[in-house]
């Protein structure tokens, strides 16, 4: 509490006590059920629901390191259980080290500002899009980290909503793959433009879970570029620098695809596993090489590959 209270320039945490969103603020360290330590360390990244009058306000309980941590929280990192299973008549209390966050005490981060009602009209599906994943809402509301988010605009959610054949760019939210494809806009350091605008075809890492999904971001013909895409071609950056207290927001016009979403490009049916006794070692070569995969990943395209076969690929590693 003393730590909250030197964030918020306040001269002691009593002086938190008359702040009206005090309750709510309780209430979101509080689950409606009895969870010993014992079940929380078998928690790995669990989103749970608090008693906030809320309802998005939940946490994220994480047991799989050997200890119990929760996020997120006012001050960044993760809480650590420090004293466990103070026992009472109706419930258990779990003492931790950070006071855990409501969405109005981090309103300065990536995940607040994507959720700025000045920028409804241009990125608020992404907001829904964010505040549906608990898991990639708390990610992107650590103060103590540094994010770069390529944030599609509302019309970029159209276009792909189009695409799948769903009636509105919402109908995307309760799809499992979504929090994984949030995480492919993401990259894990602020990337400001001047800097992005140096960048020639560079292959960048992003947060999403399998290390594979890169994307390429472009600087070189004086407009900020980044591919694969979901519906093809190149993501411009259309507004940039939009920034927050933990890294940076550039809006983009296309969204960017996962490899699930370009299954069916050149570079997609290369690694069709019905496919991987006569081409997998041609996949594993475009796999390789995050450039080849995102140009043969360009729904707009028109190509012909001559694809090897493993036997070729063995006949040349002999030779």
């Amino acid at each position: 509490f003393d730590a909250l209270a030197t964030k918020l320039d306040l001269s002691q945490a009593t002086d938190l006590l008359p702040l009206p969103e005090l309750p709510g603020f309780l209430l979101k360290h509080t689950l409606g059920s009895k969870v010993l330590a014992a079940t929380a360390l078998t928690l790995d990244n669990s989103v749970q629901p608090t008693l906030h009058t809320d309802d998005e306000e939940k946490i994220v309980v994480d047991g799989s390191t050997g200890e119990v941590l929760v996020t997120p929280t006012a001050i960044g990192g993760k809480a650590k259980v420090v004293t466990a299973d103070i026992t009472a008549d109706n419930g258990v209390i779990h003492e931790i080290d950070k006071v855990i966050a409501t969405r109005s005490l981090l309103s300065d981060t990536i995940a607040g500002k994507a959720c700025d009602p000045a920028l409804a009209a241009t990125v608020g599906t992404l907001c829904a899009a964010v505040r549906s994943s608990t898991t990639v809402e708390v990610a992107l509301s650590d103060v103590t980290g540094s994010f770069t988010v390529f944030a599609p605009n509302n019309a970029a959610f159209d276009a792909l909503a189009t695409k799948l054949d769903l009636s509105q760019a919402t109908d995307l939210l309760p799809l499992p793959e979504l929090p994984g494809f949030l995480l492919k806009h993401t990259l894990g350091s602020k990337v400001l433009a001047a800097t992005a605008l140096t960048l020639d075809n560079s292959v960048q890492p992003t947060l999403h879970t399998d290390d594979e999904e890169k994307i390429v971001v472009d600087g070189s013909t004086g407009e900020v570029l980044v591919t694969p895409t979901a519906i093809g071609g190149k993501a411009k950056v259309v507004t940039a620098d939009i920034t927050a207290d933990n890294g940076v927001i550039h809006e983009i016009d296309k969204v960017i695809a996962t490899r699930s979403l370009l299954s069916d490009t050149i570079a997609g049916k290369a690694c069709d596993p019905a496919l991987a006794a006569t081409v997998g070692t041609l996949c594993a070569a475009v796999r390789s090489s995050t450039t080849v995969e995102v140009a043969l990943s360009d729904v707009t395209g028109s190509f012909t590959v001559f694809a090897p076969n493993n036997a070729a690929f063995d006949a040349l590693a002999t030779k």
